[in-house]
């Protein structure tokens, strides 16, 4: 069978060979497959076609409807079992969005700010998709044979320490580290257009600036109790 087969691959090989291939107009390329302002309304059409769905049984007459563009309005009219149409015209028959879930009590919080699960206090929210139908039924969409991410809790946490350089770990919304870093992230925020000495960073750049940005949770990549260099000031060993 090897050899028959290596004898048919040879006479394929020779076929390709012999058989011209046809050549192509650049020019008949050029217009295919690009939205323009004067086919763009054909292009919104199909995509209405293929989204919507034109089954005789669940066609209905829609007299009035509502029509916005804010996801949690969606939601809210949804549940409300009000009729909900897209900017295209199309109706939207489920809205999907994301909230945060607990993966140690699977709780569920609709606030995507949140760093710390409000019921357990662990950090262990994870983002999740979500939908609403038009009953009202909202579906979570989990990943099937899910793993949680274990990078560094394989080490033992290191003893706090004191003092204002203290590096500890912020594993707790209610720490003084965490609380320290937030108000520090939001006052570098903050800032006023209307004061004269205001200089955007475009024209300055951002420099090479020692200040904090968001306060890292978790036990991080490494191992936090490995020993660093010290920067004193005694003589070099040789």
């Amino acid at each position: 069978s090897h050899t028959q087969f290596s004898g048919n691959h040879k006479n394929l090989k020779k076929a390709e060979i012999d058989t011209p291939v046809p050549q192509c107009d650049d020019d008949d390329d050029d217009e295919e497959g690009w939205i323009t302002p004067d086919n763009i309304m054909k292009y919104q059409e199909k995509e209405q076609i293929l989204n919507v769905k034109t089954k005789k049984d669940e066609s209905v007459d829609i007299k009035v409807a509502c029509m916005t563009t804010d996801y949690s309005m969606q939601n809210v009219l949804l549940q409300m079992g009000l009729n909900l149409v897209s900017v295209e015209g199309a109706r939207v028959k489920k809205v999907k969005s994301w909230v945060l879930r607990c993966h140690a009590c699977f709780k569920i919080t609709t606030n995507m700010e949140k760093q710390f699960c409000p019921s357990c206090g662990g950090a262990t929210l994870i983002r999740t998709s979500t939908s609403t139908d038009m009953n009202g039924k909202v579906t979570y969409y989990l990943k099937k044979n899910f793993q949680y991410n274990l990078r560094g809790t394989k080490y033992s946490i290191p003893n706090p320490k004191g003092g204002r350089d203290a590096n500890n770990l912020i594993l707790r919304e209610d720490q003084k580290e965490y609380q320290k870093a937030v108000k520090n992230y939001r006052k570098q925020k903050e800032v006023d257009i209307f004061d004269p000495d205001y200089v955007p960073k475009l024209f300055i750049g951002s420099g090479s600036s020692t200040s904090c940005g968001a306060p890292v949770i978790g036990y991080g990549r490494r191992n936090p109790n490995e020993a660093t260099r010290g920067k004193g000031k005694g003589k070099k060993k040789r």
